[in-house]
């Protein structure tokens, strides 16, 4: 059996992506490339079955693996990447096949339906989910710091769970609107100082959240396939593998 990850949006798998640790894991990630969320929107249509499900005849088409031999399923999103994932996730079926969402920046505008039930999925531990965010926008719809947090306050809401800051797993840098955590699976992670106006004050470019994500992945979706998130020694072994690794973060933050 092995682990997929499908990573959808104007991505580039980069070699950090390649370095990270799965803990002896099989994981193959697969790049769905594209640009603007109405393109992956539509692909969620055109693979859709007469059942209403996306991710069967999706994963046909992008993995060269026997899909009955895939355990895990993760899908993961930069930027304009979300228009597929936020569709697949209104699927129940589908929803209840992925064992994780990891979204860089990949969240704009509000009715997001699918989003929502992932996430309140991700607080009681059916999945895990794991957003981070700038307060960036060319103006049409809200920011993706803005965007997200409708997502997160619809989950604490349904849930009855409250936002818990915390300190984030090595190597993910800090973050100036802190990270947080939401029951048992849902992270978030703001890029952003606290009450800066719309594309101010961000810690990362809209673009720089891609070149993060393997740092969150390493940090949060690899023990999470192997069934290691939520143990405090965890996060050192991982700071260790990327350190043996000769400069697996030489991604420099500009602040």
């Amino acid at each position: 059996m092995s682990d997929l990850i499908l990573w959808c949006g104007p991505v580039v798998l980069t070699n950090e992506f390649r370095e990270i640790d799965w803990y002896g894991r099989d994981v193959r990630i697969v790049t769905i490339s594209g640009s603007g969320s109405s393109y992956f929107s539509q692909m969620g249509d055109t693979f859709r079955g007469s059942d209403g499900r996306i991710l069967p005849a999706l994963l046909r088409r992008y993995t060269p693996r026997d899909v009955t031999q895939l355990d895990k399923i993760v899908l993961g999103a930069y930027s304009a990447g979300w228009g597929l994932l936020e569709k697949i996730a209104r699927v129940d079926a589908d929803r209840q096949r992925i064992s994780a969402y990891m979204l860089s920046d990949a969240c704009f505008g509000g009715g997001k339906r699918g989003y929502e039930k992932a996430a309140v999925d991700a607080v009681r531990g059916k999945l895990l989910m794991v957003a981070t965010t700038a307060h960036t926008t060319p103006g049409g719809y809200p920011t993706g710091r803005d965007s997200w947090q409708m997502v997160w306050d619809y989950a604490a809401e349904q849930t009855g769970k409250s936002d818990r800051l915390i300190t984030p797993r090595e190597p993910v840098p800090s973050a100036s609107g802190g990270w947080h955590r939401m029951g048992s699976a849902l992270y978030w992670g703001s890029y952003t100082v606290p009450g800066s106006p719309e594309n101010a004050g961000n810690d990362l470019t809209h673009e720089e959240h891609h070149y993060l994500a393997p740092e969150v992945w390493q940090a949060y979706l690899a023990p999470w396939l192997s069934g290691r998130l939520g143990f405090p020694w965890v996060s050192l072994l991982a700071g260790a593998a990327v350190g043996a690794a000769g400069g697996y973060a030489a991604y420099e933050l500009k602040r």
